[in-house]
């Protein structure tokens, strides 16, 4: 079972500006989850809610536009995963049949340019809502949904405030990630 879910906002981080989150939120508007972006990605999002003259010729506009011309049946993204605080997606057709593998933000820039419809699997958007606030003044995320470099600089925040349980949390987790990492290289 899959939820729809429509792009809500995007915001910089007042702790680093070189990140931003963007916020999907479910139909009735009561639930969200937040995917992190660089600054480029973040820049790329703004211009399309900008309504910039020559959108048109850059890339996600112009594959949108190859794709359309191209099939019968419309594609849409479904965030299937996270994976060390990266969401994955699929860019799909409605049938289910051609899948292709892509990073949820690359998804959600081609779906915003391409006018396309955005979903999440129910058991991952379970795992990672919170309840969405329209006030902007605060953000709750999953700690599997942050990046490694926003879970460093949480952690350093966290011990500059002495919140020790929230450090040890934090470094838990990454812990795991890179625990994760060496498992895999010694696979390889």
């Amino acid at each position: 079972m899959r939820i729809r879910l429509k792009y809500k906002s995007i915001t910089s981080l007042v702790s680093n500006q070189s990140i931003a989150l963007v916020v999907l939120v479910n139909e009735d508007e009561t639930k969200q989850i937040a995917i992190t972006c660089d600054e480029v990605m973040a820049q790329e999002i703004l211009l399309r809610q900008s309504h910039e003259t020559g959108i048109e010729r850059r890339l996600p506009e112009v594959f949108a536009h190859f794709l359309a011309l191209q099939m019968d049946d419309p594609y849409e993204v479904v965030i299937n995963n996270v994976i060390d605080g990266e969401y994955r997606a699929l860019l799909t057709d409605h049938s289910g049949i051609d899948m292709v593998p892509i990073r949820a933000i690359d998804a959600i820039l081609l779906a915003i340019a391409a006018h396309l419809s955005i979903f999440i699997e129910e058991e991952l958007m379970t795992m990672q809502q919170v309840d969405f606030h329209n006030s902007g003044d605060s953000m709750q995320m999953p700690i599997n949904g942050i990046s490694e470099e926003m879970l460093e600089e949480a952690l350093k925040k966290a011990i500059e405030n002495e919140n020790y349980e929230m450090a040890s949390h934090l470094r838990d987790e990454l812990n795991r990630r890179k625990q994760g990492d060496n498992q895999t290289d010694a696979t390889e």
